[in-house]
């Protein structure tokens, strides 16, 4: 699910999100591969992942918002091999933590607590359970 946001990105916000997939961008690799082969974020968000590109060599971006892009997917892919969560956490607004539960299920901790009230010095905890 991770790799379907956008939201990570600089600037991207849901509507933002919203028009790149609508592109066909559904995944990082998608729009990655896009700008990486010279297409500017105003085209990607214009067109179809084969619209037209810009005059630019592989590589070479000339986008400076599509360059702050590449370098956030691809300091994204890496956080993600190497488990680094933290980072794409930071990136995220805390409602959109869960789209990186998916790829951390076998390594996440469920913790419940259950207590009779708030207060440390009257209540006390009932249940904790975890999975």
């Amino acid at each position: 699910m991770i790799q379907h946001t956008f939201l990570h990105l600089p600037g991207v916000g849901r509507i933002m999100e919203w028009r790149l997939w609508k592109a066909g961008f559904q995944t990082w690799d998608d729009l990655w591969n896009a700008l990486r082969a010279g297409k500017s974020v105003r085209h990607a968000l214009e067109g179809s992942r084969q619209g037209e590109l810009f005059p630019t060599s592989e590589g070479d971006l000339s986008d400076p918002r599509a360059v702050r892009w590449v370098d956030c997917l691809d300091q994204s892919r890496s956080a993600l091999r190497a488990k680094e969560y933290r980072y794409l956490l930071d990136l995220l607004r805390p409602s959109d933590h869960w789209r990186l539960l998916a790829s951390t299920i076998p390594e996440v901790l469920y913790l419940d607590i259950e207590t009779t009230g708030l207060s440390i010095d009257l209540h006390y905890i009932t249940v904790v359970g975890a999975l």
